[in-house]
């Protein structure tokens, strides 16, 4: 069940010459890194997904029993100084989350243990992500910490310096990846947020707001800059990884049936990871302008006529970026299976929150495929009674965060 695990959701195929860390599953199943924690971590949420994905409600109750075995485990060891640190936490807390996301046992309790792994990496510091499975999770946890702060609308500690040069010294800056770039930048858009919601909070009369917002703006505009100048290096780096195609039928393995694409054609990929670093741009972007335009102070000279495809920069509005997510969904959830619906969860919320009202048809397809996230793929998060996009009205008593003292 374990290899299943990891050959659906975090398999990314990279051969020996790929310029990506080794996957941290295949460091985890190919050296001595398991200990009792993480081994019953990765067995709970192994059995849930095959259970979910399978139909096979009776495994899940043996899932159940490791994840109560694995959060105890896990308790225990924040507690004490010399294992609180220890890689196996990491891995442990990235599975527990994860099986939140498939079981939601709690409307937002894998977003506790999002917001326990950020405690946590905050306190190891980035010296301690040099090297080994501990360097080889940054992509998944800069992901989830960095989503997990979007989603509070708070400033992240990832967006320090440190934080973006360290881990990646003893390589050199240059061997960054282009999501390494563009995890740089999401990693900022917390901040961007949490001062969004600040502005807000002051009387449109009051002086101090117009000081707030000559500050705000410029800032939202310098990490727009940067997005799309590495949507420029992308391109450039790039330039044949993606072709445009017809849609092909999606059959779901679930009881959700999902409509025919609304879309005369769909974007395709050479590479997985040039398909997951486009999707995630474009939510970037979605979030950098509209931060804007509540500011009051949409871009100017964007063009909406003789698009490329897909968008480059300045090209488009909000409704052609959230139907270019859309567009990108078939290849995500046919060449990667799990691991697209995974990656999906982030971008499609976004771009529903984006689409304007007279797409219907798309806004009904893309809600046909997140509930299908579910069906299918097993991340009970995806459908609309518990989208993200929602989280934000969910109480959660955070006397059961298991990771406060």
């Amino acid at each position: 069940m374990i290899t299943h695990l990891f050959n659906r959701v975090f398999n990314w195929n990279d051969g020996p010459a790929s310029p990506h860390a080794p996957a941290w599953t295949s460091i985890l199943l190919c050296q001595n890194h398991d200990t009792e924690l993480s081994t019953a971590s990765v067995r709970a949420l192994a059995m849930v997904y095959f259970a979910k994905v399978n139909k096979q409600h009776q495994v899940i109750h043996k899932g159940v029993s490791l994840y109560a075995h694995a959060l105890r485990t896990l308790q225990t060891k924040l507690q004490r100084q010399d294992q609180a640190m220890g890689d196996d936490v990491l891995v442990a807390i990235i599975c527990l989350a994860v099986y939140e996301l498939i079981t939601l046992t709690q409307p937002r309790a894998w977003l506790s243990h999002y917001q326990g792994l950020a405690r946590l990496m905050s306190l190891r510091g980035p010296h301690r992500h040099q090297s080994g499975i501990a360097f080889a999770m940054m992509p998944t946890l800069r992901s989830c910490i960095a989503i997990g702060y979007i989603i509070e609308r708070k400033r992240c500690f990832l967006e320090d310096p440190a934080w973006k040069t360290i881990p990646w010294a003893e390589r050199g800056l240059g061997s960054k990846t282009p999501t390494d770039l563009l995890q740089d930048i999401m990693c900022d858009i917390p901040g961007i947020l949490q001062g969004q919601s600040e502005a807000a909070l002051w009387d449109p009369n009051d002086s101090r707001k117009e000081e707030l917002t000559f500050v705000f703006i410029p800032r939202v505009l310098s990490t727009l800059e940067a997005l799309y100048s590495w949507r420029w290096n992308w391109e450039s780096q790039f330039p044949n990884s993606t072709f445009i195609t017809t849609p092909i039928e999606y059959i779901s393995s679930g009881p959700i049936y999902v409509p025919p694409s609304p879309f005369k054609s769909v974007i395709w990929f050479q590479d997985p990871h040039r398909a997951v670093e486009l999707i995630v741009y474009n939510a970037i972007l979605l979030i950098l302008l509209r931060a804007l335009q509540i500011a009051g102070a949409d871009p100017d000279n964007v063009q909406l006529e003789g698009l490329s495809d897909p968008l480059l920069p300045m090209q488009g509005n909000r409704n052609d970026i959230a139907i270019e997510i859309c567009r990108m969904v078939d290849y995500h959830l046919h060449c990667l299976r799990s691991t697209g619906a995974f990656m999906l969860l982030f971008p499609l919320n976004v771009a529903y929150l984006h689409l304007d009202q007279q797409s219907t048809e798309a806004q009904s397809w893309l809600e046909g495929v997140i509930a299908d996230l579910a069906d299918s793929h097993g991340f009970e998060v995806g459908r609309s009674e518990n989208m993200l996009r929602k989280l934000t009205d969910v109480w959660w008593d955070l006397r059961t965060d298991p990771y406060d003292e």
